[in-house]
């Protein structure tokens, strides 16, 4: 495990415990992910995010929060750079096999170009797999975005195979009486 994973994997404890949610039993779900994805045609961008969802009971009553950031960028075939912000997760479901995840939020995609900026809102859907630490013996980890503009105009889709960096899917059960 790479140090930025490590970090990341620190800091989704700590977002999971200041969550708010303080039960005598919980489950904490995430994902968290730094690095680089290449498609199957070659083009590679830059990941990086951390997502979580904290489920627990207080007094009674079942309480969940979900959070997280998540950014995307990478250089078009065009020479464009096309960089995506999602500053807060607002969705998150852990795969059946919890070693994949899917998360999304509100986001903002910058595309630049040699003579303008374009700022479009939409959001931005993840779906990440975790296939065991990086390694000869293991496939790749796998990341995928999707972008749907808020105006309904010409969406972007990217994914592929990590072959930088790492991607860790988790949950985390705590049955304290």
């Amino acid at each position: 495990m790479n140090r930025n994973t490590l970090i990341g994997l620190a800091a989704c404890a700590a977002l999971l415990i200041s969550s708010g949610v303080r039960a005598a039993a919980g489950i904490g779900q995430g994902a968290v992910g730094n690095g680089l994805v290449q498609t199957e045609t070659g083009q590679v961008g830059h990941f990086q995010f951390k997502a979580y969802k904290a489920i627990g009971n207080i007094q009674g009553h079942e309480v969940v929060r979900v959070g997280g950031i998540a950014a995307f960028s990478t250089v078009l075939p065009d020479h464009a750079l096309v960089e995506i912000n999602c500053k807060r997760v607002t969705r998150f479901v852990l795969g059946d096999d919890k070693r994949s995840a899917e998360f999304s939020g509100p986001a903002m995609m910058h595309v630049r170009t040699l003579g303008s900026v374009r700022r479009i809102p939409g959001v931005l859907a993840w779906r990440v797999a975790d296939n065991g630490r990086p390694g000869p013996n293991n496939p790749p980890d796998l990341v995928g975005v999707h972008f749907v503009p808020a105006n309904g105009g010409e969406e972007f889709q990217f994914g592929g195979a990590v072959i930088r960096g790492d991607v860790r899917v988790f949950e985390i059960t705590d049955t304290r009486p």
